[in-house]
């Protein structure tokens, strides 16, 4: 009888140890999880203040500050040196075009070296945090025109970006790209990001809508009216400013999609894909001929809170504008 009810308590002391194990397991998985999907976040201008997002997060920096854009404005520029001057930081910027009134320093402002455009618009906070998205950092592209940026916590992707400003800041075309089950990064021209979007497209199974602020590509367009022939229903907002000839809205106005020029004062300069309500194709790509050439970034993600947000957008969008 002792040696009964002394295996049944060492029995039971072990399955009380399992169980706690199980349920720690369940618990670091859940938490983990969590951290995952509030590790990405996404703001709209000019709704969400982006600019006092943006710099709220430039000054949280503890040791480096390093972007590449198209276009960067004066006063942004100036107040990431004062904070980099205060806290001591690395700070590297690598533009397209020069900020008026500011001269390029070597170690700290560069202009973009390569012969190809430098269209692409991210920022990386201490090798950890990075934003990324469709706005330059200027007045308009954060405070007055229609843009998204995602604000992205992990490490694995900011090391990603690094790699491609490492490139970029010494004259080299990025050739890096990163690929999770939730998330997925791509530079061209090293990648072919129209044909990245092209299969994305192929994928879907029930509805397809996008924002753009220029339209031109036919083979993306072909795209589309392929899709429609499998019964994927279509939706689209043009950017009103950026009409003529060679956008794609007069050929896709032939088949039954629905697509429309904003009405929006200032310009819709985001550009991104929302497939099955399921997964978003945003960055700085345009779907142009022209962004084939182009280093411009192209994020693909799929965490339900993200793209939730991009579903509600898209409505709000095609309600207002």
């Amino acid at each position: 009888m002792d040696r009964y009810l002394s295996g049944l308590t060492s029995f039971g002391r072990e399955g009380l140890l399992i169980s706690m194990k199980v349920r720690f397991l369940i618990f670091f998985f859940f938490f983990f999880s969590i951290q995952s999907i509030a590790g990405i976040k996404v703001y709209f201008s000019p709704d969400n203040s982006l600019d006092s997002l943006v710099m709220r997060a430039v000054a949280s920096a503890r040791y480096s500050i390093h972007i590449a854009s198209y276009t960067m404005s004066p006063e942004f520029l100036s107040s990431c040196r004062k904070i980099a001057r205060q806290k001591n930081l690395d700070l590297k910027v690598i533009l397209h075009f020069p900020v008026k009134g500011i001269e390029p320093s070597l170690n700290t402002y560069r202009l973009n070296s390569l012969k190809k455009t430098l269209h692409a618009k991210f920022l990386i906070i201490d090798g950890c945090t990075t934003i990324v998205g469709s706005s330059n950092f200027t007045v308009a592209g954060l405070q007055k025109d229609i843009n998204n940026l995602l604000f992205i916590d992990d490490k694995r992707i900011s090391q990603t970006f690094e790699e491609a400003f490492n490139a970029l800041w010494n004259g080299r075309i990025p050739s890096c790209s990163m690929e999770k089950p939730d998330l997925r990064v791509f530079f061209t021209p090293f990648s072919n990001c129209e044909e990245v979007i092209r299969n994305e497209i192929r994928k879907a199974s029930q509805s397809i809508k996008f924002v753009a602020f220029t339209f031109t590509s036919d083979e993306i367009a072909e795209e589309l009216c392929r899709a429609g022939l499998r019964n994927i229903s279509i939706f689209g907002i043009f950017e009103r400013g950026q009409r003529s000839k060679y956008d794609e809205h007069s050929f896709l106005s032939r088949f039954p999609f629905q697509v429309k020029y904003d009405s929006f004062i200032n310009a819709v300069h985001d550009k991104w894909f929302l497939i099955d309500n399921k997964k978003i194709i945003t960055g700085s790509y345009n779907f142009t001929k022209t962004a084939r050439k182009n280093i411009e970034c192209v994020i693909i993600l799929s965490d339900p809170m993200v793209v939730e947000r991009y579903r509600k957008r898209f409505r709000y969008l095609w309600f207002w504008y």
